[in-house]
């Protein structure tokens, strides 16, 4: 939203400069693939994700924050998975998501501190290609 507000202001100012100064979907894609190739190419991204994991905050056993980071990675696929974090009270779960959701960026997730039965029918937030937290669910709502 952000840039098309300053495009928006541009186009104003100097309809020409704005049309310039526009990237190109193969100048962006080109860009993207430069910040990213590294990650991409590499062939065992898990290892690298966990030895970041500390970087974030958590420190504690590896397999679930992995398994949850594949799960958020899978929202862009056709048919993402989904993922169920569960355990007694303040065992942390809250703050496992938020240290992997800190490796994604900001516009991967929505958070819902907590949610009805129609919580979904009345947001108005896009879910697409994002992972949704759900904080705490009544009991009437896990069945």
């Amino acid at each position: 939203m952000k840039g098309a507000m300053q495009l928006a202001t541009m186009m104003a100012q100097d309809p020409g400069k704005a049309v310039e100064r526009v990237e190109s979907v193969e100048e962006r894609r080109e860009r993207l693939w430069d910040q990213c190739s590294g990650l991409a190419q590499e062939p065992d991204i898990l290892s690298r994700v966990e030895a970041v994991l500390p970087h974030t905050g958590y420190v504690g056993e590896s397999k679930t924050p992995l398994n949850l980071y594949l799960g958020i990675t899978s929202r862009c696929q056709p048919r993402p998975i989904s993922t169920l974090i569960q355990g007694p009270s303040s065992a942390g779960k809250s703050f496992m998501l938020g240290c992997v959701l800190k490796l994604f960026p900001p516009a991967a997730s929505h958070e819902i501190p907590s949610v009805s039965p129609k919580a979904r029918a009345y947001g108005q937030e896009p879910i697409a290609n994002r992972i949704i937290g759900l904080a705490e669910a009544q009991e009437n709502v896990r069945q």
